[in-house]
């Protein structure tokens, strides 16, 4: 964020007025989030919520099934996958 000024200058308002610049990302976005979902439309906040559960059914496979990760293309069987995964 440090490196953007513009970007931190648009959002300058949203910080308490001794905002750190180099505040972390993800609070950063956190606080842009909650700015922008204050006028998101039911269309906007349908789209954000599909995104977030898609999101959260790859991070929980991933999490039961982490040699996943590793998968490339289809040709790829999750037993194969598994097994390099176990032996590494």
């Amino acid at each position: 964020m440090s490196r953007d000024e513009a970007t931190v200058e648009k959002y300058r308002h949203l910080f308490p007025a001794k905002h750190n610049p180099k505040l972390p990302f993800v609070g950063f976005q956190q606080v842009i989030l909650k700015d922008k979902l204050s006028t998101a439309t039911e269309e906007e906040l349908r789209t954000i919520q599909e995104c977030i559960d898609k999101r959260f059914e790859q991070e929980t496979v991933l999490r039961h099934h982490p040699w996943e990760a590793r998968k490339i293309d289809d040709t790829q069987s999750d037993i194969d996958l598994e097994r390099q995964y176990v032996r590494e």
